[in-house]
């Protein structure tokens, strides 16, 4: 006789969640980098190539860096430069709330920041939509 099956468990979320730097934003500033870079070294035109290769190290920062940290005490808004651009209190998972394109405290509606999928990875957002739902908050 074999056992009865059952669902499989789905692990907990582990916090800190991290939400990271829209894809298609970074490719785009690559591509312009490699762009003005090449045309810059190509055609002698230093302020170009110079111009390039900024957009290289942005795009660069932005396919390896973090967006928003959401742990269980605060939410960190991070920059491209990997520094921390604002720092917002909550009380776990379940004081965020998710409206729109915009990440508020459910606790009086402060507008953290803006999760559209020019800044962030949709897949992360929808990671942080779904462990909000799980703690039963509103998203």
């Amino acid at each position: 006789m074999t056992p009865p099956l059952t669902p499989p468990l789905t692990p907990p979320l582990a916090l800190p969640l991290r939400i990271r730097f829209s894809l298609g934003l970074a490719i785009g500033f690559l591509a312009l980098g490699l762009l003005l870079l090449v045309f810059g070294l190509l055609n002698d035109r230093v302020p170009n190539a110079v111009l390039g290769a900024l957009f290289l190290v942005l795009g660069g920062l932005q396919i390896t860096g973090v967006a928003i940290v959401v742990s269980a005490t605060e939410v960190q808004v991070k920059s491209a430069l990997r520094t921390t651009a604002r720092r917002v209190p909550i009380e776990g998972l379940a004081d965020l709330r998710i409206d729109g394109l915009k990440l508020l405290r459910a606790s009086d509606g402060l507008r953290i920041t803006s999760i559209s999928g020019v800044a962030a990875r949709s897949t992360d957002v929808q990671l942080l939509r779904d462990a909000i739902t799980e703690t039963k908050g509103p998203a």
